[in-house]
């Protein structure tokens, strides 16, 4: 039977931290961050594979503010898509975006 080693280190970057969080257990709104880094990065991460299963802080705040602003950018397309469809102006009032 093989041993399973755990690696401590962060899974996107490889620093230690003493601060990690973990992939399949930290949840932001509706995901968790497994979730979200597969969404941003298209890496495939299984809660079963050997590699590390936490991130480093740095890379968890990288996580979060790219996952915010992909989150805004698709607001804003469908806004003007939809804007596009009724053929009238739309309000670009930011604030929107950012809830």
């Amino acid at each position: 039977m093989a041993s399973e080693t755990k690696i401590k280190c962060c899974r996107t970057c490889l620093k230690e931290d003493s601060l990690m969080f973990d992939l399949f257990l930290e949840r932001l709104e509706s995901s968790n961050l497994a979730d979200m880094l597969v969404s941003c990065t298209k890496l495939k991460i299984r809660e079963d594979d050997s590699l590390p299963k936490q991130i480093c802080r740095y890379c968890y705040n990288c996580l979060v503010s790219f996952s915010h602003f992909c989150n805004m950018a698709q607001k804003a397309e469908d806004k003007l898509k939809e804007a596009m469809l009724n053929s009238e102006g739309f309000n670009h009032n930011s604030e929107d975006l950012n809830q």
